[in-house]
């Protein structure tokens, strides 16, 4: 692995912390980051899935506590290209399979974004996809 994909990795996480500390109007220190952990583990899952990506060795002693931690959750990402700022708001039974989705989006529960004949979804920035949601294929 090379030191930009783990940089861009990280300022990705940084990106997801600044959006929830903004939405929850949580301060945006150590104590709002274990705020975060501790009350959301949809923040969590998306933490999970960030450094699951970024395939750093060390990192991966973290997914040890997140795997048991969001294991009720039922919630799956599957994105080759995951923008920051993500927020998932009740991500419940939630499966995310798109090729891109932008930065800034906000996801809520029981969506399910899939694949269909033509492929699977891309989204942009600032995409709201709502409570119940099917996408299935791209455009």
């Amino acid at each position: 692995m090379n030191k930009k994909t783990f940089r861009t990795t990280k300022s990705l996480i940084i990106e997801d912390f600044h959006a929830w500390c903004v939405w929850k109007n949580i301060p945006k220190n150590t104590y709002g980051f274990i705020k975060l952990c501790y009350l959301y583990p949809e923040y969590v899952k998306l933490i999970d899935y960030r450094i699951k990506c970024c395939k750093k060795r060390l990192l991966h002693l973290a997914r040890i506590f997140t795997h048991f931690y969001t294991k009720h959750l039922n919630l799956y990402f599957t994105c080759k290209d995951l923008g920051g700022g993500l927020i998932i708001q009740h991500g419940f039974s939630s499966i995310i399979n798109c090729e891109r989705m932008g930065h800034h989006c906000w996801i809520n529960q029981q969506v399910t974004v899939g694949r269909g004949n033509s492929g699977r979804p891309s989204f942009g920035n600032y995409v709201k996809i709502r409570c119940g949601a099917i996408v299935l294929g791209g455009g």
